[in-house]
């Protein structure tokens, strides 16, 4: 009877912890918006903005890193898809590339307000984008000083 009422109790605590466990992940709070409100109004007020795209790529994690010709080949395949599918989701938009890479998950781009809106609807293949901005070397900064 006892052991029962132990099983039983057990029973309970286990599916109310996988009940709210699964309430906390199912249902992600908004999601951030991969281009941000400001870039598009920038995109909107000067036509074209210049953004890079970092894309979605699997990574080996850091404890289990073996660097191999295999897993380079991996990843770049992983990169070139990626990268691909991109470009070709912005095939009827006017945009330029203006950089892409074969060992980084990056692509420099210049779009317009309709290539931003491609570029938010890619969840998935695409984790970031933001404003490429050219900056100075700090190191031509220093010289100048003296």
């Amino acid at each position: 009877m006892i052991l029962r009422s132990l099983t039983r109790l057990v029973l309970i605590h286990v599916f109310i912890l996988s009940f709210l466990l699964s309430l906390s992940t199912a249902v992600p709070p908004a999601y951030a918006q991969l281009v941000s409100p400001a870039l598009i109004q920038k995109a909107q007020n000067q036509g074209e903005v210049r953004v890079i795209v970092r894309l979605a790529v699997s990574d080996v994690p850091p404890e289990t890193w073996i660097d191999s010709d295999i897993l380079r080949g991996i990843r770049r395949a992983d990169i070139a898809r990626n990268r691909d599918v991109v470009r070709f989701s912005l095939f009827n938009i006017p945009h330029r590339v203006h950089r892409d890479f074969d060992d980084f998950p990056f692509l420099a781009l210049e779009v317009g307000t309709d290539g931003l809106r491609t570029l938010e609807s890619l969840r998935g293949l695409v984790t970031d984008v933001v404003e490429d901005e050219i900056h100075r070397p700090f190191l031509t900064l220093f010289w100048a000083e003296k």
